[in-house]
């Protein structure tokens, strides 16, 4: 719910800003001086003033209603006293395993983070990393041996089944979440 807030304020500060934008082209109008540099002056049409609002208030209402749509999956930080309940087959979930000074995985991390957000809490899906320095009960019971590594536990399984990630060229989590699709059974998008 944390990153849906956060899209909500970004999207209201983009309205703002495109407002103020529109605001100052419609009232300035300039010309260049003998020195290159830009003279303005200042003129108001009528109706500039009520344009500028009713752009302003049609951004906010388009950020209300998309911030009705399902909340965005966030990541989840697994832990031995959690992993049990997360993996336990009521929904799907991928887990990436990770080290704190792996640089791979510092380069996955946003893309799963992208991928996470576009799912919401109907997709019955999950995301979760598992730091394999701390977890080391959970990375041997599961036979972790590199990192970044990636396992997928399929709703109504309590076992993990092969997730082997294979990137070939684009976004990683364009990569990511074409595969969680097809473990989904969803269709591709083009833009993947």
């Amino acid at each position: 719910q944390l990153a849906s807030a956060e899209a909500i304020v970004r999207g209201l500060l983009a309205c703002v800003q495109a407002a103020r934008s529109i605001h100052a082209f419609c009232r300035s109008a300039g010309s260049l001086t003998s020195d290159g540099v830009k003279a303005v002056t200042y003129t108001h049409s009528p109706g500039c003033d009520m344009s500028c609002k009713a752009f302003l208030l049609k951004g906010l209402l388009l950020v209300g209603l998309l911030s009705l749509q399902g909340q965005a999956i966030n990541v989840i930080e697994v832990d031995s006293d959690s992993y049990k309940s997360i993996t336990d087959g009521s929904k799907n979930v991928l887990l990436k395993f990770y080290t704190p000074d792996c640089h791979m995985c510092d380069v996955i991390d946003p893309e799963f983070e992208y991928a996470a957000s576009k799912y919401d809490e109907g997709d019955e899906m999950l995301f979760g990393r598992v730091n394999g320095y701390r977890e080391r009960d959970i990375v041997d019971e599961l036979g972790v041996t590199g990192y970044p590594v990636f396992k997928w536990w399929k709703k109504g399984e309590s076992e993990p089944e092969p997730f082997y990630y294979v990137h070939y060229s684009g976004r990683h989590g364009h990569t990511l979440m074409r595969m969680v699709n097809d473990r989904l059974g969803r269709e591709h998008h083009d833009e993947l």
